[in-house]
């Protein structure tokens, strides 16, 4: 599991994402995406870990998020359709989260 303080932290690690895992959010920051805490659980720590259950996840005050396939890809899409995007801006990123949290589409 790795935790990040902020939305922008999450994003420059990209490259260290595990292959198949979980993206979680804070959910008392849901309104404030930028600032919330992020954590990435990967696929074998949920199999080999109690707390990656429902039930005590809940204890964490956490909520999935999206999975790290589709939260990358999200990113890399950004920057493939524009080479000028650069990891430190946040709100390119922000929006098109968003976007595909409301419209499970990616944004070109």
């Amino acid at each position: 599991m790795v935790h990040y303080n902020n939305l922008s932290e999450i994003i420059m690690d990209k490259e260290n994402y595990p292959i198949q895992g979980g993206v979680f959010i804070e959910k008392s920051k849901l309104d404030d995406m930028k600032n919330a805490n992020y954590w990435i659980i990967s696929s074998k720590e949920s199999r080999d870990m109690d707390f990656v259950d429902p039930v005590t996840l809940d204890n964490f005050n956490v909520k999935s998020l999206l999975d790290v396939q589709t939260f990358k890809g999200i990113i890399e899409l950004k920057i493939e359709n524009d080479s000028n995007i650069k990891l430190e801006q946040t709100d390119v990123f922000l929006e098109a989260f968003l976007y595909y949290l409301e419209n499970d589409d990616f944004l070109d």
